[in-house]
């Protein structure tokens, strides 16, 4: 053989060892990111897997609660804020603590009143009254910019952003959906749209009784400063070493400090209560580089979930 043809032949064995490592690599980094995408799948599972653990865990709180005849912030369930397992945590929250949107009384004026107490001017707050009010109602509206309107009671909180939405679009406002974001947050966990749409005199916020309490007051033409003291006098009484109210006869029979405080109490009585259905569970759980976390609603009279948002 030529030393010509045995040089080409040496190039041409080389330039197929080439090929051949080229090709290995290849099939290396291929495997090696089927590896990776394996483990991510794995773990993703795992880790929502350990989320709808937290969510059992919380339900089986909720139903092993001592106290069958009313719902506190004394409760078991509600010791603290999160709780912690050996691979996820799991909150609840008192559904029916909170302001519903679809069933307030006096005509939405306490979703305003809580609008006001979160920072929003009277005149804005009584503007997104009015749009809650004519969307949840079941009539169409004639208006071609009111088209949007669902006219039916909102199926969750977080459709209340689409209100929020509307009215600052038809203000005119430049990024209304970032001014809309914000005050919902301030809001959401003050709003729900499930229960009866009583509140738990046990469980609601400081600003949920007090929201409560200034839209019957305004009503009445007296002072908030009234709806104020005797809030305040409502919740020292619940955070007692006697508390919480633990009968509906405890709410008829508490007796304010004025007759203008009586007034008032009188006015919001009928839409307290001391015993709640709905809970909001949120759990989250991590595998690897993956984490989960399960919002839902829980409705203890039925053993149903009433709302599930996974993420």
């Amino acid at each position: 053989m030529t030393k010509d043809k045995k040089g080409s032949v040496l190039i041409i064995a080389l330039s197929i060892l080439a090929i051949l490592a080229i090709f290995a690599l290849g099939l290396g980094q291929r495997a090696a990111l089927d590896l990776r995408l394996a483990r991510y799948q794995r773990d993703s599972l795992k880790s929502f897997e350990l989320a709808k653990s937290g969510i059992n865990r919380a339900i089986i709180e909720i139903a092993n609660d001592s106290t069958n005849d009313y719902d506190s912030l004394k409760d078991n369930w509600a010791n603290n804020e999160t709780s912690a397992q050996e691979e996820f945590i799991y909150g609840i929250k008192d559904e029916e603590g909170k302001i519903n949107l679809n069933k307030c009384g006096l005509g939405q004026n306490e979703v305003k009143e809580i609008l006001i107490y979160k920072g929003l001017p009277d005149a804005e707050a009584e503007e997104i009254r009015k749009i809650l009010s004519e969307w949840i109602n079941s009539a169409v509206e004639s208006e071609p910019e009111k088209a949007v309107f669902k006219n039916e009671y909102l199926r969750q909180a977080e459709e209340f952003l689409l209100i929020l939405e509307f009215y600052y679009k038809n203000k005119g406002v430049s990024g209304y959906e970032e001014e809309a974001r914000k005050l919902f947050d301030k809001i959401k966990d003050s709003v729900t749209v499930f229960g009866d749409g009583k509140v738990n005199i046990n469980t609601c916020a400081e600003s949920v009784l007090k929201s409560i309490a200034r839209a019957a007051a305004k009503t009445k033409v007296i002072s908030e400063n009234y709806a104020d003291s005797l809030i305040s006098q409502i919740i020292e009484t619940r955070d007692s070493a006697s508390g919480p109210f633990k009968a509906q006869a405890e709410i008829d029979s508490f007796i304010p400090q004025k007759t203008e405080e009586q007034d008032i109490y009188d006015a919001i009585k009928p839409r307290l209560k001391i015993k709640s259905d709905f809970f909001r569970i949120e759990a989250g759980s991590h595998a690897g580089k993956t984490a989960k976390k399960i919002e839902s609603v829980y409705d203890r009279s039925n053993n149903v979930i009433a709302y599930w948002h996974q993420g």
